[in-house]
């Protein structure tokens, strides 16, 4: 069945309303609401099956969801722990997004670039537990090996070396390969 067309969408949603209505009480309906619209788990799992579609990507981005995420990766130190499921999840919507390789690669690396997702991942490389730092650095490698990403990186001296202090750090093979990689981009960059 086609969601895409409102007729159908329109009459799946009239069934399932029905179904929820025949198979629920009243308190168990209130509370369905409630989690649903609540739950950063449904959200972001939402938003990550929206964002493994081409089309889709592209909409998200045009519609700056990275914008409204930020703040969930912005969380100090002392709160990142509580709220560590939230933030992985974010991070792996971000990864979906981050697939410079199509058509539309390089408006969504440059979208990426404008909303600050460097200097968060690197928040999250410092004060993540390890599955975040992973996915965190996953996602900083991938934007460190398109050319403007890496430029990015070494527009200002101190993004620079935030972006060194933070990769010596690893304990990843690849990240000597990285370094070399800025290193060399910094000593190609006229002075400005």
């Amino acid at each position: 069945m086609n969601l895409r067309e409102s007729s159908n969408r329109e009459n799946v949603l009239i069934e399932l309303n029905n179904f929820i209505i025949e198979q629920s009480t009243e308190a168990m309906r209130m509370d369905l609401g409630f989690h649903l619209w609540n739950s950063s788990q449904t959200l972001t799992i939402l938003l990550q099956c929206m964002a493994s579609h081409s089309d889709a990507r592209i909409g998200l981005l045009k519609a700056n969801i990275p914008y409204f995420l930020n703040p969930f990766l912005r969380i100090s130190e002392n709160v990142m722990s509580p709220l560590q499921f939230v933030t992985l999840s974010i991070l792996n919507l971000i990864a979906a997004l981050a697939k410079f390789d199509e058509s539309h690669g390089q408006e969504i690396l440059l979208l990426l670039l404008d909303t600050q997702v460097v200097p968060l991942c690197l928040h999250c490389i410092l004060h993540g537990d390890q599955l975040i730092r992973k996915v965190a650095t996953h996602i900083l490698m991938k934007i460190l090996m398109q050319e403007k990403g890496l430029k990015y990186c070494c527009a200002l001296p101190a993004r620079f070396l935030l972006v060194i202090q933070v990769l010596r750090q690893l304990d990843d093979p690849e990240i000597p390969n990285m370094l070399h990689q800025l290193v060399l981009n910094l000593t190609r960059q006229p002075p400005q």
